[in-house]
């Protein structure tokens, strides 16, 4: 069997196109042909993010291992060895010029030692000596490991913080003074201010949400606590007792100091009229009288007299305002129930010194009133009260009660005040290598939505993710 041929002409034209193809994939200059690429300048140690200097330089040899001087190529350097996990930026492909290839903006981003450049051309390939890129200045801190949800009242998870530079790396040797607080607090838990007779007074801790009583404070001031609310800008408590005294008491602690001397005698309700801010506002559980204390001198100066559509109010007795809308309510005795322990729900127009009925509590003896942060109403009932020293749930729109749980023992316990969740434990840390690690710190209240920020001085603050605190 005879094989058919070929054109001539068209093999001939195959051949030619391999040739350039080879031509093209084989490195050449003038004609001559490359037998080695050479670090001539290798990478330098170098801060994470600067550019490596002594710009690199590659050299193009030929087979006697001179250099090919006429070499006009395109030359590439990556990253060899990669023990940071860094990113090579900068132009990372150039032309040869005069057989040298010269790389004048690298940088690399990630600090650790023993990295490594690959200069190739081809299927030529040289390593560079190895060499370490250091972290820049401490610029920022970071949450490497976060706050995760865990039970109130119980240690948290450990997690850590490090002083990073401003790529995000890990300053080792930095020993700043970590310390951590609450950023976004959502939780709260009540004060109630309690007794027995005369001495042994103490603050309570309650958490409605479970419900339970805490373990007691005890607090230095021998006569009843009346009225008491939380001063946002101390993070304390303001109280009145049943003489004349404005109080201040730590609530971690109960330390009590005495601010001044009102001269209105009695006062029982005590409310921040815009949940914080504005006037600190008072009242008198025997008139209708509202007044205004200075809350650094405890000076007292008349409001006016409150007026109702329709009655007439005879006493005010506990007062809070909504932290939700800025609503001020009020618990008060109405002409139209003479009984002393019969009281109504009000809320109160500060413009006007007018109040608007939402209805009879339906509990007797109700003493004082807080929000929770979230807007939910609860009141205390007082010594003398068919249940005494009991914590309810108030509904604002009705005034009807529901029964949350019993709290002191049944002797001048008047007053309640709701305090944020307080972030208990080992605060400030110094931290090792750049890596400050928090294992003690507790959260109080149960609440979903918090946050911490951890700062240090002369260094960006960081913000956790949001984390949940559940009821024990």
């Amino acid at each position: 069997m005879r094989m058919a041929r070929q054109p001539i002409h068209r093999a001939v034209g195959v051949f030619a196109a391999a040739a350039m193809l080879i031509a093209c994939d084989s490195p050449t200059g003038a004609g001559s042909e490359f037998a080695e690429v050479r670090f001539l300048t290798g990478p330098a140690d170098v801060t994470a993010g600067s550019t490596i200097t002594p710009a690199i330089q590659v050299e193009l040899l030929g087979a006697d291992g001179s250099r090919v001087s006429d070499a006009t190529v395109e030359v590439t350097v990556r990253i060899g060895a990669n023990p940071g996990g860094g990113r090579l930026s900068g132009t990372t492909q150039v032309t040869s010029v005069g057989g040298i290839a010269s790389f004048s903006d690298l940088s690399i981003d990630k600090s650790a030692s023993g990295y490594t450049l690959w200069a190739s051309l081809g299927e030529l390939r040289d390593t560079s000596a190895a060499f370490a890129i250091t972290p820049g200045p401490p610029d920022h801190l970071a949450f490497v490991a976060q706050p995760v949800a865990d039970t109130a009242r119980t240690t948290l998870a450990a997690f850590v913080i490090e002083v990073q530079d401003q790529l995000g790396n890990r300053i080792e040797g930095a020993a700043d003074m970590v310390t951590v607080a609450l950023g976004d607090n959502p939780g709260a838990i009540l004060f109630h201010a309690s007794g027995s007779g005369a001495v042994n007074r103490v603050l309570q801790y309650v958490d409605p949400l479970t419900p339970e009583v805490l373990p007691a404070i005890s607090v230095s001031p021998q006569s009843e606590i009346a009225g008491m609310t939380r001063d946002a800008t101390t993070g304390n408590l303001l109280a009145v007792d049943v003489g004349t005294e404005l109080l201040q008491i730590d609530p971690l602690t109960g330390a009590v100091s005495t601010i001044g001397n009102h001269g209105v005698l009695p006062l029982r309700g005590l409310a921040w009229e815009q949940g914080g801010a504005g006037r600190l506002l008072a009242s008198q559980p025997h008139v209708n009288e509202l007044y205004e204390l200075n809350p650094t001198t405890a000076v007292a100066t008349l409001l006016g007299s409150l007026d109702i559509a329709n009655d007439s109010v005879l006493g005010i007795n506990g007062l809070a305002t909504d932290p939700t809308d800025g609503t001020v309510y009020a618990i008060v005795r109405l002409r139209d129930n003479l009984d002393r322990k019969k009281r109504d729900l009000v809320t109160i127009d500060l413009n006007a010194l007018s109040a608007t009925r939402v209805g009879t509590l339906s509990e007797d003896g109700v003493a004082s009133l807080a929000f929770y942060p979230n807007g939910t109403l609860y009141a205390a009932t007082g010594d003398g009260a068919p249940n005494p020293e009991s914590l309810w749930r108030v509904d604002k729109t009705d005034a009807s009660m529901t029964l949350i749980v019993p709290m002191g023992d049944g002797d001048d316990g008047e007053a309640i005040a709701c305090v944020p969740a307080h972030l208990g434990g080992t605060l400030s840390v110094a931290a090792s290598d750049g890596v400050a690690l928090f294992a003690d710190l507790m959260i109080d209240a149960p609440a979903d939505g918090y946050t911490l920020i951890a700062t240090a001085s002369g260094l960006t603050a960081a913000v956790s993710l949001p984390f949940s605190i559940i009821r024990p």
